[in-house]
């Protein structure tokens, strides 16, 4: 009778088949629910060290923009540390900078030294928005999806908005860039021979939309329970709400609103409109996912809700065809 020398884990394992055929199982187990746990990304995931810095400046030609927000950003970030590189645009209507911080330099304190420079700016055009800074953070693309049909601007707009809302609603989804082409607006086209009928001026007319088209605060007033704000809600939204704007009262007692002096046309602004879809007009959504996010699990999500609309508007519950 022959007896087997041979030493090792290999030799340990064929004289022990029971624990071999244990850790088999054990290793199979394991790698299944592994793969449940896994996050599917379509690219590896790095950090970006860029910031970026966008102030919008409503009705400012790209001159204005320049000489009002662009030029005086770059000369507050003149000489911070941390900054590799400045790329700035001044567009109509926003000033749009990209910064790039230095990768020996914390990303995040570079971004608050870059807050402190910008809101120590004093100069800025009064109608400004209150400058966007932020980090760039990296995010997955997903899918692209586009919106068309026989229809309206105005009604493909609206239904945009309301899908936009639905998306983002939509478990797992978090991201959705919506490009909802032209931006609503309201011109106000105003008559010479009205203004020197009730001897008005373009300065009476900008200040009485300004002064009353607008949200204020209306201080407080102190009871027995506490203190409460008031508010006065007067933003107007709409053409037929500008119209009602009061200009000035005439000695009568009569009142003469905007409508009497100007034409008001609610739409949308100067543009052309390029994004189409089988030669319509189209509005497209960009679906994104965050780092820590699963692809995979955020197009399941986004394939259940577009077959479910897709019966819906086939269905005439909505106008036009989706796709």
């Amino acid at each position: 009778m022959v007896q087997s020398t041979e030493k090792g884990l290999i030799a340990w394992f064929a004289r022990n088949p029971v624990a071999a055929n244990l850790l088999m199982i054990i290793i199979i187990v394991g790698g299944i629910l592994s793969a449940l746990s896994i996050r599917k990304q379509a690219f590896p995931q790095f950090e970006s060290n860029w910031l970026s810095v966008q102030a919008v400046y409503p009705g400012a030609a790209p001159q204005e923009v320049e000489e009002g927000i662009t030029i005086k950003i770059e000369e507050s970030l003149q000489g911070l540390e941390g900054i590799k590189r400045l790329i700035t645009y001044s567009n109509r209507s926003f000033s749009q900078s990209w910064i790039e911080v230095d990768e020996s330099y914390d990303s995040q304190e570079v971004l608050d030294e870059v807050k402190m420079q910008i809101d120590s700016i004093s100069s800025f055009p009064a109608e400004m928005e209150r400058p966007n800074i932020r980090r760039e953070k990296y995010t997955q693309e997903v899918m692209i999806l586009a919106l068309y049909g026989d229809m309206s601007n105005y009604d493909l707009k609206e239904l945009g908005n309301k899908l936009h809302d639905e998306m983002r609603a939509l478990p797992q989804v978090n991201l959705v860039n919506f490009n909802s082409g032209l931006d609503y607006e309201i011109s106000i086209e105003v008559s010479p021979d009205k203004l020197r009928e009730y001897g008005l001026t373009f300065r009476d007319i900008a200040t009485a939309v300004r002064n009353f088209s607008a949200n204020m605060s209306a201080g407080q007033i102190r009871s027995d329970n506490g203190y409460i704000s008031m508010r006065v809600e007067n933003q107007a939204y709409r053409g037929g709400e500008f119209e009602r704007l009061p200009l000035l009262t005439l000695e009568d007692g009569a009142q003469v609103f905007l409508g009497d002096v100007a034409t008001i046309q609610d739409g949308f602004e100067e543009g052309l409109q390029y994004s189409k879809y089988n030669g319509k007009n189209s509005l497209i959504f960009e679906v994104r996912a965050s780092k820590d996010q699963d692809v995979t699990r955020v197009a399941d999500v986004m394939d259940a809700y577009l077959e479910r609309k897709k019966s819906e508007l086939s269905r005439g519950r909505h106008p036009g065809p989706y796709d």
